[in-house]
């Protein structure tokens, strides 16, 4: 029986009510008085909110005009044209309108009145049967109708589902058209969403009338002004932009705005394919281990290396299947769900010992998302299962309340909000698709898969398409500046009504008008399209203006953040070097950028440019550049200089001949002295090589240069590419010009192993293989060229007897390579054998080892190893002497076909002059005298002759060729003439280490470098200066040191002293302003040590005689703070006005406390103090707002320093080191387990803990000790008192405390300043890594 068409009486209606008066929601089979039964679904509809609904705001209207489309904005102006219906009229309208049944209950659930009607079937309409009224809500009874899916599911995945070219599409246009003319007609206008329609798999849609009237349909009024935005959002939850400013705003909570999320992306509670997913916050290691939030959890289960694979091989690639599977969902819900549905999902035995016991497990376990219940149910840990244990919590919570309370606070915490952004992008936002998504490891299957003929109602939905905002961690609040008569502008140039916030992200400030012209006068105009004539002069001024301002020292009045932002605007001094801009590659203008900007700004931003400037077409430009490049090699020592500017220079070097016009002009005969115009430029760059090789020695050779061939030659052996031909190019020239500047000793030390094995020999398989292809004969035969040219040099180098013992395996192999090109044919008539081209020879082979090419070879290494050695050595020597009795190479090369055979003569013609009259290398008279071989050597000179005369003359040249191979070693003569600089002893194999290190892990080998004595008493505190070729010691013998670290010193004295102190040292700040140092013994005294004199002396402005000074900081390049042992102020003292500018308070002004150690962050930004309360804050530098703080820790703390800007270490006399970090709010991030004296920065990551009193040293990778090392006693005697590190030179400097007298110690010797053996009590500084 249909039931759609069965008319129901009154009784009926009246039995329908009280069966369902105290059923819930859902599926009901009613009997009816006249015995039927009937399948009901009941839905219900609460009052609250149904005033804001847009079908309700239509029925507010008495004087309807049909014809005219309502404007709810006028009627709002106009309320005399609306009459407020209550709840009640509302009901009875609408079902008076639609043609429904409404029943009216009594508060008693008695039946008062039912408005029977007949029932009106509207298409797309779920059949009403009626409308029961209670009293604070209304109950729809609808005929029983199967399960649908909303509309808003499929419309999720448009991809798969419908596409708006389709003709679906067009269906569904048409039934929403109906839907709302079947509306119209009745004057009802509802503003309708996805979420109100239900669809089946043929997209046939359907509508309840309870649905209208949800929160999911579109309001259009407010309730009043002054409700909050939490409720707005309440209300109104369709407008995903207002959510996400909401809960940018914290207007909602994490987890609230996640469930919205969850909601738009068509999540459904309780459904295993579309559950809501939520982020796992902790790992459960401890209670303040997090979970990192920039990778999906399964990414970070699977890996990396994993996922890529995953990507290469699967298809469609992808990196991710789904974000949460149903066995997951199952089995974290295993404790609450039934054993059949986990037997049927997870496995089909039930084994509960298979499923994870505790959270931490559970998180290991799976690589999956998490799920809201572990924020919100405590019932998911309470097992229902007799044989599975409850879910263990964490050791931190003791019951299942306790945890979800804590692990909820976790997700509204600051460290969780200023991430979560993070994680919103990986699952609903950008790095779902596109590149974006390949990046992040972060490809979903269910946007990759193709459609299939189902609908889909599940998978990733993106609802962001670009980064999503970070939530506010805190409101700011306006912040005003202290007044102070002489405030110092540099700290910060912003409005004190700016907030803290704001000035860290987009700091303002005026630069001088000077800088302001240079950059958009000047160097705009370049930029334009100027006349050269224009052009040249602008730089010329520009280059002026740039340099008064360095002169002038206008730079220091920048803070460190005005100084980044200066950087482009000088880098682009150095674009489009012209002859007028020489000026700026001086080394006094770069001394000035070196120090303003730091070494490492200056190596990544300015030291490019320069070395690129060796090519410039200007002589003066490139004579200036090379001249500073030597002084920067000169001022930052041979180990910056090897990792800095040698390699920047072998990069440029291997580039010279990457272009086709470098590799002109053409030439045809194989010779030993062909030139190119790359030539040219190899020679500008070998020349600075050279020179830096002739500072520091041959260990740069030896080491660098000719491994740096080596590594080419392999690099291309492996793989030959385009670039590689021009670098193996430039490899031969480098190798030539190595070993011209090496000794005859050295040479052989390093011949076979070095040379030979790893340069020669791979250099001659490659060019002479027929497995390579070079991309041009020319570059072929041009490294072929450049090859046997440094071989030939070498042989002469060597005498004939080393070649004979070390070379002749590359010497045959370069003959045996004839035989791929040419064949020997035996003549039938028993004549001279013809020589034919071989079959399958390669072209450029071909090209390459022509005839002439052969008699070259045959003239330099018989003159070198005598005819009768090398005829008698080669396998092939008929044919390499036919070859070279031919005829010249260019003829034969015209006629050569593997066809036609060649006619060559009698090899006596050419070997006619050798019978007699040749002068073997080891009874020349030449070489006898040569002063640049040892005794051991067969000679370094050629005996000249000609070839096929009857009386060869020895001073005529067998080779028809400039090459002199005794032209270059004077550059030996050279490096033996500045020997003093040369590195020697441990420098060599420090400097061995720092080239062959691989890892940027800080090494500690104890090998002592240099020692530095004249303190006598204990170092307190070492500065490096920015170049690393000086520092400076404090001691408590009343003197600050200024010292050079030089590498051919084992043990050094200081430049310069600094008396004036009359106590013991307690603190010492370098400031960049004029490279002035700041120390304090009570008192602060500014000097300078380069004019040794003092600038300013400054005592504790207010308090007793008891207000020492104890600690100094730098602030920027002018600016330091100080602070006292009697009070929490912190005083700011500015170089350039000479005088106490500011100060700022470290806690309340009613504390007693004092401050025992205060740092400035890396970004000169915020102030880490520790107190002797044992509290600890953190200021901004700027404002002197008060940003963080804690209380009561530990009242011993010693030294605070800054690893990072988030993160500082704190250590203490009797305590552990403490890692605080300031983001998102000030926590204790960890306690490591030692006691230590202090903390050393090494980088940005790394840092090194020193307990002093058993001198032991921890090396500290973040939060990860990678290595732990005593240091020997023999290597220093007593304890360490002091560590600083060179950074570029990844070199210690360890200070020492007292020596106790004694005798009989031979070890300490070396730092005895008078003849007896007594032991001096003097204090030793040494440079160790």
């Amino acid at each position: 029986m249909n039931f759609f068409d069965t008319k129901f009486d009154e009784n009926d209606i009246r039995s329908l009510v009280v069966k369902v008066n105290n059923i819930g929601d859902g599926l009901f089979n009613a009997q009816l008085s006249t015995n039927r039964i009937l399948n009901v679904n009941l839905c219900t509809v609460d009052d609250d909110g149904l005033e804001l609904t847009s079908i309700v705001e239509s029925l507010q209207v008495l004087s309807r005009v049909e014809s005219e489309l309502i404007n709810y904005g006028h009627l709002h102006k106009q309320n005399g044209h609306i009459r407020q219906l209550n709840p009640r009229e509302i009901w009875s309208e609408i079902c008076q309108r639609l043609g429904i049944t409404y029943v009216l209950m009594n508060t008693n659930n008695s039946t008062n009145e039912i408005l029977l009607q007949d029932d009106l079937h509207l298409p797309h309409f779920l059949p009403v049967i009626c409308v029961i009224r209670l009293e604070k809500s209304c109950r729809i009874v609808y005929h029983a109708f199967p399960h649908k899916e909303l509309l808003s599911t499929f419309a999720l995945f448009p991809r798969h589902n419908f596409s708006p070219h389709s003709q679906v599409f067009n269906l569904l246009v048409y039934q929403l058209i109906q839907i709302y003319d079947a509306f119209a007609s009745r004057s009802i206008y509802p503003i309708l969403s996805p979420h109100v329609l239900h669809s089946d798999e043929n997209l046939w849609l359907s509508m309840g009338l309870h649905l209208i009237f949800q929160k999911n349909c579109f309001t259009i009024r407010r309730k009043s002004e002054k409700s909050a935005l939490k409720e707005q959002i309440q209300l109104d939850p369709s407008r995903l932009w207002e959510l996400t400013d909401a809960w940018r705003n914290r207007a909602i909570s994490n987890f609230e705005y996640l469930m919205k999320l969850n909601e738009f992306s068509g999540h459904v509670k309780g459904d295993p394919h579309r559950h809501p997913i939520f982020p796992w916050i902790s790992d459960f290691k401890n209670e303040t281990s997090l979970r990192p939030l920039n990778r999906t959890k399964y990414r970070l289960a699977k890996g990396d290396a994993q996922l890529n694979e995953q990507y290469s091989k699967q298809h469609p690639a992808h990196h991710v299947p789904e974000f949460l599977s149903d066995i997951c969902y199952m089995v974290y819900r295993a404790r609450i769900e039934t054993k059949d549905g986990l037997c049927q999902v997870v496995r089909s035995q039930w084994v509960p010992e298979e499923y994870p016991s505790s959270m931490s497990r559970l998180y290991d376990w799976t690589p999956d998302e998490c799920t809201p219940e572990f924020f919100e149910d405590p019932n998911i840990f309470i097992s229902t299962h007799p044989d599975m244990s409850d879910l263990q919590l964490p050791e931190w919570t003791k019951t299942p309340a306790e945890f979800i309370n804590w692990h909820k606070d976790l997700l509204e915490s600051d460290e969780i909000s200023g991430r979560l952004h993070e994680w919103i992008d990986l699952v609903f936002g950008y790095l779902l698709t596109g590149e974006n998504a390949i990046n992040a490891l972060n490809v979903q299957l269910s946007i990759v898969q193709k459609p299939s003929a189902r609908l889909r109602t599940h998978g990733a939905v993106q609802l962001f398409t670009s980064p999503h905002p970070k939530r506010m961690l805190t409101k700011p609040a306006k912040v005003s500046l202290l007044s102070h008569p002489n405030y110092n502008p540099a700290y910060c140039n912003f409005s004190s009504v700016q907030t803290i916030d704001t000035v860290a992200e987009d700091e303002s400030f005026d630069l001088s008008g000077l800088l302001h012209k240079l950059y958009t006068k000047h160097i705009l105009q370049i930029e334009g399209k100027n006349s050269n004539e224009n052009r040249s002069v602008n730089i010329e001024e520009q280059v002026s203006l740039i340099w008064n301002l360095v002169e002038y020292e206008e730079l220091n009045s920048l803070c460190n953040n005005q100084l980044k932002r200066v950087i482009p605007a000088i880098a682009k001094l150095f674009e489009g070097i012209l002859p007028g801009s020489a000026k700026i590659f001086d080394r006094r203008f770069l001394l000035q950028l070196s120090i303003r900007f730091g070494s490492e700004i200056f190596f990544a931003h300015f030291l490019p440019p320069i070395i690129e400037a060796i090519l410039s077409h200007s002589e003066m430009i490139s004579s200036v550049a090379k001249e500073s490049i030597l002084w920067l090699a000169r001022r930052y020592g041979p180990v910056v200089t090897a990792t800095q500017i040698t390699t920047s220079l072998l990069r440029l070097l291997a580039l010279c001949y990457s272009q086709t016009s470098n590799l002109q002009p053409d030439y045809e005969e194989m010779s030993l002295d062909v030139t190119v115009s790359g030539d040219t430029l190899c020679e500008y760059i070998l020349d600075c090589l050279v020179e830096i090789a002739v500072i520091y020695g041959p260990a740069f050779i030896t080491m660098q240069y000719i491994p740096y061939c080596a590594d080419l030659v392999d690099q291309a052996i492996r793989r030959l590419t385009s670039p590689l031909e021009s670098a193996i190019i430039s490899a031969m020239l480098l190798l030539k010009v190595s070993c011209d500047c090496l000794s005859d000793k050295q040479i052989m030390d390093h011949l076979q192993e070095l040379i030979i094995d790893q340069v020669l020999f791979p250099a001659i398989r490659l060019l002479s293989s027929t497995n390579f292809t070079f991309s041009s004969e020319r570059h072929r035969k041009l490294f072929t060229c450049k090859t046997i040219r440094s071989l030939h040099l070498l042989a002469c180098r060597i005498g004939a007897e080393n070649v004979q013992r070390y070379m002749f395996g590359v010497i045959q192999r370069l003959f045996c390579t004839f035989n791929l090109v040419y064949d020997l044919e035996e003549s039938d008539h028993g004549g001279e054998p013809r020589v034919l081209i071989a079959e399958n020879a390669p072209k450029q082979l071909i090209s390459t080892f022509t005839p002439g090419f052969a008699r070259l070879l045959i003239q330099i290494f018989s003159a070198v190893c005598g005819r009768q050695y090398i005829t008698g050595s080669l396998p092939n020597a008929t044919l390499i002497s036919k070859l070279a009795s031919g005829p010249s190479s260019t003829s034969f090369v015209n006629s050569m076909s593997p066809s036609l055979p060649i006619s060559i003569g009698s090899p006596t013609n050419f070997l006619a002059g050798f019978n007699d009259n040749f002068v073997p290398f080891s009874s020349s008279p030449v070489l006898s005298s040569s002063p640049m071989l040892s005794s051991s050597m067969s000679g370094n000179r050629l005996t000249l002759f000609t070839v096929g005369a009857e009386s060869p003359d020895l001073n005529q040249g067998i080779l028809a060729s400039s090459f002199d191979p005794t032209s270059n070693l004077t550059l030996n003569q050279k490096m033996r003439d500045v020997g003093l600089t040369h590195l020697a002893g441990t420098w060599i194999d420090r400097f061995r280490s720092a080239l062959s290190s691989t890892s940027e892990r800080i090494s500690f080998d104890q090998i002592q470098l240099c020692t530095f004595t004249g303190h006598s008493s204990t170092v307190r505190k070492i500065i490096t200066l920015d170049n690393e070729n000086s520092f400076v010691s404090a001691s408590q013998d009343k003197s600050v040191k200024l010292w050079s670290i030089k590498t051919i010193e084992e043990s050094s004295s200081c430049q310069w002293t600094y008396k004036a102190h009359v106590k013991p040292i307690q603190d010492v700040c370098l400031l960049k302003f004029g490279g002035l140092i700041a120390s304090t013994d009570s008192s602060v005294h500014i000097w300078d040590p380069f004019r040794g004199s003092a600038l300013h002396q400054l005592d504790w402005p207010v308090g007793g005689s008891d207000s020492s000074i104890m600690c100094l900081a730098t602030v920027n390049h002018n600016t330091l703070v100080a602070t006292s042992n009697s009070e929490n102020i912190m005083r700011l003292f500015d170089v350039r006005i000479g005088q106490w500018a500011h100060h700022m308070c470290a806690w309340t002004w009613t504390s007693a406390a004092s401050i025992r150690a205060v740092a400035v962050s890396p970004d000169s930004t915020k102030f880490a103090v520790a107190l002797t309360n044992g509290s600890t804050s953190v200021i901004d530098t700027r404002t002197g707002r008060i940003l963080a703080y804690s209380v009561l820790h530990h009242s011993d703390a010693i030294q605070v320093d800054w690893l990072t800007n988030d993160l500082f270490a704190c250590t203490h006399t009797d305590h552990p080191v403490v890692l605080w970090s300031v983001t998102p709010r000030l926590r204790i991030i960890r306690r490591l387990p030692e006691v230590a004296s202090s903390v050393t920065v090494c980088t940005n990551d790394q840092y090194v803990t020193l307990q002093n009193s058993s001198n032991r040293l921890k090396l500290y990778e973040k939060e990860d000790c990678h290595n732990e090392i005593k240091l020997k006693s023999d290597f220093i005697a007593g304890s360490i008192s002091a560590l600083g590190y060179l950074k570029l030179n990844r070199m210690f400097l360890v200070g020492q405390e007292d020596l106790e007298p004694a005798t009989g110690f031979q070890i300490f010797l070396i730092f005895i300043k008078t003849a007896t053996r007594e032991i001096d009590s003097t204090k030793i500084l040494q440079i160790i890594f």
